[in-house]
């Protein structure tokens, strides 16, 4: 059985909300959540909090995880996966490595651990969740799902456009590792497998009104589906 590990990249401060990451979200601080999930995730060697804060850190220890102090330099805004994944698995010896992401609260430890199973079952290097979207879609103003000189489709005969989610990943150290040496990346390395998720499960954490739909979707876990329209349904 290979040798996996999972971090939580995580800074204290944040530009667009204050201190994100301990804003509370439906009555836990955020970045409890993927502590949780994390944490949860069976078959794995350890979970850890990739952090320059003490202060989330101390925190990560009190609910049973790793507190993992990136090495300086790593805390500023334009560093990207890239380099604290590298940093994670210079000081880590594992054969995957696996991150979730705290801006993602609606990710469950059941998701990321059919995420991992995919992958070990799997010929991929690199596993992407991804929400799969049944729309008509351009980019950069060119079609990529339909065709302008033929009739409009119906959606639900669309190719779905597959759009990265990043509520979780998982890449295979070594590939990983030689990427990085020699291109200076390794998030997109070797063979990449995309993972559909739930789009309600999407939903990523960057401003206030972000905030508040997570916490609607949280709040509709806690409630039954109603029996919409039954009523109406009786009577045709």
């Amino acid at each position: 059985m290979p040798v996996t590990k999972i971090h939580i990249i995580a800074r204290l401060e944040s530009k667009r909300v204050r201190r994100k990451n301990l804003r509370l979200l439906d009555g836990k601080p955020l970045i409890q959540r993927a502590i949780e999930t994390a944490r949860d995730v069976q078959g794995i060697e350890g979970a850890y909090l990739n952090t320059e804060s003490d202060i989330l850190g101390r925190f990560a220890q009190s609910l049973g995880i790793h507190y993992f102090k990136r090495s300086p330099g790593l805390e500023a805004d334009d560093v990207v996966l890239d380099q604290t994944t590298y940093d994670f698995v210079t000081h880590h010896d594992c054969d995957i490595v696996g991150m979730v992401n705290p801006a993602c609260p609606l990710t469950t430890s059941a998701d990321v651990q059919a995420g991992l199973e995919h992958f070990l079952k799997s010929d991929i290097d690199t596993l992407l969740t991804v929400r799969e979207e049944k729309l008509h879609s351009f980019m950069g103003g060119k079609p990529l799902n339909i065709e302008l000189d033929k009739k409009i489709p119906m959606t639900q005969h669309l190719q779905p456009v597959q759009i990265v989610t990043w509520n979780f990943c998982f890449w295979r150290t070594p590939v990983f590792r030689a990427s990085f040496e020699s291109k200076g990346f390794g998030v997109f390395s070797g063979r990449v497998g995309l993972y559909p998720l739930d789009s309600l499960k999407a939903v990523k954490i960057s401003t206030e009104s972000d905030f508040r739909m997570a916490e609607a979707v949280l709040r509709a876990r806690q409630n039954p589906v109603p029996e919409a329209y039954h009523e109406l349904e009786a009577e045709a």
